[in-house]
């Protein structure tokens, strides 16, 4: 698959994601989604990103197309997914949706070492991948229910 395919793929799934997240904020608690969204896109970049790169495991190639491409899958994408995963998990009461982005994001990250917009040094262990996305889920969970409360127990948002 060329470079220049797969980042019109991804720039076609972020204007969908624009509008996934817009539908979002109508649905629930503009407040609530726009700072879950950006504690949730710090942690997924910082986790994807910084704690990969410091051991050396996944990283972005150098090149201009494939960090575009990056940024805007691990920056964007990812997270928006993330929020609305959270809220319908809040909403049904089940866990399927997270789990359904665990995967998402670990054959993303298949993908794309294997087309070449991330590298890794040493063989690459999914199992890695997935506790990171785990934690993830986990951390961004916590911080949704505090943050929902404290919402509440503040009466800026009633649901």
């Amino acid at each position: 698959m060329c470079m220049k395919t797969l980042l019109a793929i991804i720039m076609l799934i972020s204007i969908l994601v624009i509008f996934l997240f817009r539908n979002m904020q109508r649905s629930f608690p503009q407040l609530e989604v726009t700072i879950l969204f950006f504690f949730v896109s710090f942690l997924c970049q910082h986790i994807n990103f910084k704690i990969s790169t410091a051991y050396e495991r996944l990283f972005l190639t150098a090149e201009y197309i494939p960090r575009i491409i990056g940024f805007l899958h691990f920056g964007w994408i990812i997270p928006v997914l993330l929020v609305w995963a959270l809220y319908r998990q809040k909403r049904a009461h089940t866990i399927w949706y997270v789990l359904g982005w665990c995967c998402l994001e670990v054959l993303s990250k298949f993908l794309f070492l294997k087309v070449g917009v991330v590298q890794c040094d040493s063989e690459w262990v999914f199992m890695i991948d997935v506790i990171m996305c785990l934690l993830i889920v986990i951390i961004s969970s916590l911080f949704q229910r505090y943050y929902d409360h404290l919402l509440k127990r503040e009466s800026v948002a009633v649901e």
